[in-house]
């Protein structure tokens, strides 16, 4: 029961750091989201500080998308079924983004993390992904780790741009796959 508490502490932190930062989120507002008693004291059973929520916070989202993406190694998909699962992983991110985003320079330990998994992870699964494609003729580009960071920062960048631009110069997330897609196999041209 007490790991139940601690989670939906987690959750409802999550949520309200990513909309209202964290200095501008009360314990008491998180024990009332998280359905504990407001001002009861409850959040200290489980957490010493909001500091303390936000960095289990991040560990916890980090680890959920590297085991997410370790699943997907391995997994023969078509690269418009790669990149449409990297747009979801960035959604599920987008929170601990907009954390990341609000806080990184008071805390700059934060973005270490989440770089690791976007940039360097996503990079380094994305290789390996492209390196099987490269030996099976599929992709026509021989450096899989310049095509991949290149496909990351892609990805990465569309999604920002769409969640604090909207979609960004009339390019819908599905043209932008199938495109990115053609490009990447080397059928752009």
């Amino acid at each position: 029961m007490a790991t139940d508490t601690r989670a939906r502490i987690m959750d409802r932190s999550l949520e309200l750091f990513a909309r209202q930062g964290v200095a501008g989120t009360t314990v008491v507002e998180i024990e009332e989201a998280a359905g504990l008693s407001p001002g009861s004291g409850s959040f200290y059973r489980h957490f010493t500080n909001k500091e303390a929520v936000l960095a289990a916070v991040v560990e916890r989202e980090v680890a959920r998308a590297a085991a997410e993406r370790e699943t997907r190694i391995g997994t023969p998909e078509r690269l418009e079924v790669t990149y449409r699962r990297t747009f979801d992983e960035l959604v599920r991110l987008q929170p601990l983004i907009e954390i990341v985003a609000r806080e990184g320079r008071q805390r700059p330990g934060l973005l270490e993390p989440l770089q690791r998994i976007l940039a360097e992870g996503g990079a380094r699964a994305e290789s390996t992904l492209l390196a099987e494609r490269m030996e099976r003729g599929e992709v026509a580009e021989e450096d899989a780790e310049a095509l991949a960071a290149i496909a990351m920062l892609a990805l990465v960048g569309h999604h920002l741009a769409e969640n604090f631009f909207g979609a960004p110069i009339g390019a819908d997330r599905e043209r932008f796959v199938e495109t990115l897609a053609r490009m990447v196999r080397g059928h752009a041209f």
